[in-house]
């Protein structure tokens, strides 16, 4: 169904972020009973969770691959989801930054903001974010 939505033409940012808002609407992971496990474990998991929230919330336009090229990302006028795996973001690549990016989300694009989600979760996002980006690679 999804893909006859997005089969027309000239599809508006306002379209777009309804979609994204709409049909790719957040789903949170529920709450991790990890406080404890040795950071190592606490990495995987967290990467594992961020995985998951990722295919879910983002995957529509970045890709499954992160490669912004997710299968609504060809109905998006203007601005094009980011490209993780070329490791330029628009405004920084620390984990701070990348999470303040998806909480805010980009204005003018259509970028939504994902403050609703859990911070943990957010967090977990980033952590799976930084996986494309190939190592030496980051700016």
């Amino acid at each position: 169904m999804l893909c006859q939505m997005l089969r027309f033409r000239a599809p508006s940012v306002f379209f777009i972020s309804l979609l994204v808002s709409l049909v790719f609407s957040p789903v949170s992971s529920p709450a991790s009973p990890i406080a404890g496990v040795k950071q190592t474990k606490l990495d995987k998991a967290q990467i594992k969770r961020g995985k998951i929230l990722y295919e879910v919330n983002c995957a529509a336009c970045h890709g499954l691959k992160g490669d912004g090229l997710g299968r609504a990302a060809v109905a998006i006028a203007g601005v094009k989801p980011r490209d993780f795996t070329a490791g330029a973001f628009k405004y920084g690549s620390s984990s701070d930054e990348l999470f303040n990016t998806i909480t805010k989300g980009v204005e003018g694009t259509a970028m939504p903001a994902w403050g609703q989600l859990p911070e943990t979760d957010r967090r977990a996002v980033v952590a799976y974010l930084l996986k494309f980006v190939k190592s030496g690679d980051r700016r």
